[in-house]
């Protein structure tokens, strides 16, 4: 799957959380979310910028998941640390201040849009 079909394919998924629930009056919060570290921060900037600008779209929140591990000798490809909690900073900081950001965007909202036409 190409970047392009991943991005309409998520989209539609949230199209339709949000017709299902935020239109009917619910709240939606990703209580985790997150992109494996694998040497790749531009890939990860640009997938957490979209799938976070996506749940601000459709008025939902989220949760970046931090397992604390950034040695994939120990954990295999479940490298999830975000903030190095000894040191009290971020591993990579341009993953987090691009998701920070994206996430400060303005919210888009029509409430008299039907997303299902």
């Amino acid at each position: 799957m190409n970047l392009q079909e991943y991005k309409k394919e998520i989209d539609d998924k949230w199209i339709s959380l949000y017709n299902k629930y935020v239109q009917k009056g619910y709240n939606i919060i990703v209580g985790e979310m997150g992109a494996v570290n694998k040497n790749n921060t531009q890939a990860r900037i640009i997938w957490g910028t979209h799938y976070i600008g996506l749940t601000r779209k459709y008025q939902a929140s989220t949760f970046v998941w931090d397992n604390g591990y950034w040695d994939n000798k120990i954990t295999c490809d479940d490298i999830f640390g975000h903030m190095k909690r000894d040191k009290l900073a971020w591993a990579v900081p341009e993953v987090i201040n691009a998701w920070v950001n994206s996430g400060k965007e303005k919210i888009w909202y029509d409430p008299d849009i039907n997303l299902e036409e």
